[in-house]
């Protein structure tokens, strides 16, 4: 028989090559679809026990790849996590993204539109592109990781507290070191009075040994004050770093505003023990006109000032330390200065200094913050005029105020007749406009003394000089009458009195009591002079705002005695000088006494008393 062909053996020792080619396959996870390379030696001549590899190989490449674009790259999946975890021990809570893709081969992790929130200082930080560098295939070791992000927005808020547990627990934690960088970034730190946003074209960061730093060079700070933006341009660096609970912040910034001036924010906050820890703004030259401008309405502030403001940390507390001088200070409030610009507050120069806690429950706490006026205004209606010297010191938390003041009144004027009828305004109701002004706070409470060295008096008939010193208080809350009271002498100094044909000397004070309105203030004097050959003595009394005359040695009755004031040396008037008597007779009592021809018809309607004596 012929030999019959032996039977066909299944070919076994070709399935580990087979499956050797499927995991070969696998290595599409890391370098795509150039996995397929592997089958090339497949190709060579004698490679015929390879050629089940890399058939295999050839075949399972697009299926990783299929798997991988439908249920997501294992490799790319594990190093995505490794990239949020820490990015979640950074800012404290799972950041959020809207795509990531990753390139084992080259080592890149991208996400679009990150999304990071702070909670412990009540903010987030979002980029729109942020690339992460983590080396080959995303497993081998390297000495730091790089990223790259764009288009950052960074917001916290101004919770010290907040800050302070944010940066212990980054103390606390162990981070890989890392170096990047951030282009286009827009920082804002958010206060309750006062919100900055930095405009910065990169900043750079580096980490290592649990020490995370940061670098950047602002373009631009947009100062909120008061719900309006002002915009700084700015040159320098700011500094900021972490090194387990401690953070510090080093500046060497140039700030200028296009309209308002220049200053350089210079300093240390925070940082090791012993070094120097505060920031200091040192202003070159500010124009307050501008600035006060745009949020103001209702009142303006001009003027020229310089000088220091000094932030500081104290415990969970802000501290500003203020050092301002001014000049040409005029400040003009519409309704206080009743819509009458020759009535602004103006000072030559002056100081402005002391300190301003922001506490972490967002209360501003003055502690003696002082205000000093040289040479200002102090008084400015056209009827009551002063100038002189003003300092004033307050503490206490906003709004409730407490301060202790001195005025010096170099010299003065008072300009308002004193009428004897019930009509028109009396020297009684003339009162400074810095009380005008202290009423624009919501509270205050002060004690105050005045030193009066001449105030000229010009209150027809009277003429003279008061001088005095005076001590008082203020009391005033929105929404409440305010409080004034006064107490020490005011002395008449070189009183002289002309009314129709009397004329002579005048002596007195004025007397101020506590608990007592101003208004009432007590007036004690003596008037003698004569009317022609009619001899004039009187007692004054009463009060500021019901004045008294008790006449003296008086032989005739009252209405004859008023005629003889009247009437004296008319015979040698001239017709001007007859008419210009009946107007200030007119105009001080009154038409019934011009009528009658005698002052003192002015009783029945009158804010005088009169007394007649024949005796002494």
């Amino acid at each position: 028989m012929p030999d019959e062909p032996p039977p066909p053996q299944r070919n076994s020792a070709n399935l580990p090559f087979i499956v050797a080619g499927i995991l070969f396959g696998a290595l599409s996870f890391l370098f795509g679809g150039y996995a397929a390379i592997l089958a090339l030696p497949g190709a060579l001549p004698g490679a015929r026990r390879l050629r089940a590899m890399c058939v295999a190989l050839l075949v399972s490449v697009p299926c990783w790849l299929v798997v991988g674009a439908l249920v997501g790259n294992p490799v790319v999946i594990v190093a995505r996590e490794r990239v949020l975890n820490q990015l979640e021990a950074v800012s404290g809570e799972r950041p959020t993204y809207l795509y990531c893709s990753g390139d084992p081969l080259s080592g890149r992790l991208s996400f679009r539109n990150l999304r990071m929130t702070l909670p412990e200082v009540r903010g987030h930080a979002q980029m729109e592109s942020f690339d992460v560098q983590a080396g080959f295939g995303f497993f081998w070791p390297r000495e730091a990781i790089e990223f790259e992000g764009a288009k950052a927005d960074i917001e916290v808020n101004t919770d010290v507290r907040g800050m302070l547990g944010w940066s212990k627990r980054l103390g606390g934690h162990v981070f890989p070191p890392v170096y990047g960088r951030l282009n286009g970034a827009r920082v804002a730190v958010i206060g309750p009075q006062v919100s900055a946003v930095l405009s910065i074209r990169v900043i750079g960061f580096s980490s290592e040994q649990g020490i995370l730093e940061c670098q950047a060079s602002p373009e631009f700070l947009d100062v909120a004050l008061l719900g309006q933006v002002h915009r700084l341009g700015c040159q320098g660096d700011l500094y900021l770093a972490t090194r387990g609970s401690e953070t510090e912040l080093v500046s060497d910034l140039q700030l200028r505003d296009l309209a308002g001036g220049t200053a350089i924010l210079k300093g240390r906050l925070g940082g090791p023990a012993g070094a120097p820890d505060a920031l200091k703004l040192t202003i070159d030259t500010v124009k307050l006109g501008p600035m006060w401008a745009r949020h103001r309405i209702m009142d303006l502030l001009e003027g020229d000032a310089r000088g220091d403001i000094t932030f500081a940390a104290d415990g969970d507390d802000l501290l500003l330390q203020m050092g301002l001088e001014y000049q040409d200070l005029r400040y003009y409030h519409r309704s206080a200065m009743r819509l009458k610009d020759e009535r602004s507050f103006k000072a030559e120069s002056g100081r402005v200094g002391g300190q301003l806690r922001l506490s972490v429950g967002r209360a501003l706490t003055f502690e003696n913050v002082f205000l000093i006026v040289h040479r200002g205004n102090l008084a400015t209606d056209p009827k009551m005029k002063a100038v002189g010297g003003l300092g004033l010191q307050v503490s206490g938390t906003w709004p409730d105020l407490k301060g202790d003041g001195a005025i010096v009144v170099a010299e003065g004027q008072l300009n308002e007749d004193i009428r004897f009828t019930g009509f028109g305004q009396d020297i009684s109701n003339l009162a400074p406009n810095l009380i005008d002004l202290a009423e624009l706070l919501p509270s205050l409470e002060a004690t105050f003394d005045v030193e009066v060295r001449e105030i000229a008096v010009n209150c027809d008939p009277v003429r003279g000089k008061l001088k005095g010193k005076l001590g008082g208080t203020f009391k005033h809350r929105a929404g409440e009458p305010t409080d004034l009271q006064l107490k020490g002498k005011l002395e008449l100094a070189d009183g002289k009195f002309d009314f129709q044909g009397a004329s002579g000397d005048i002596t007195g004070y004025i007397d101020y009591q506590p608990n007592v309105p101003p208004v009432q203030a007590t007036i004690r004097g003596e008037l003698n002079g004569k009317a022609g050959d009619l001899p004039l003595v009187a007692e004054i009394t009463g009060r500021l705002g019901a004045p008294g005359l008790i006449f003296k040695q008086v032989k005739m009755r009252p209405e004859e005695f008023g005629r003889a004031i009247v009437e004296a040396g008319e015979d040698k008037l001239t017709t001007q000088q007859k008419k210009d008597r009946g107007e200030q007779l007119s105009r001080l009592c009154g038409a019934e006494a011009l009528f009658r021809r005698n002052p003192f018809a002015v009783l029945p309607q009158g804010k005088v008393f009169f007394e007649f004596r024949t005796g002494d």
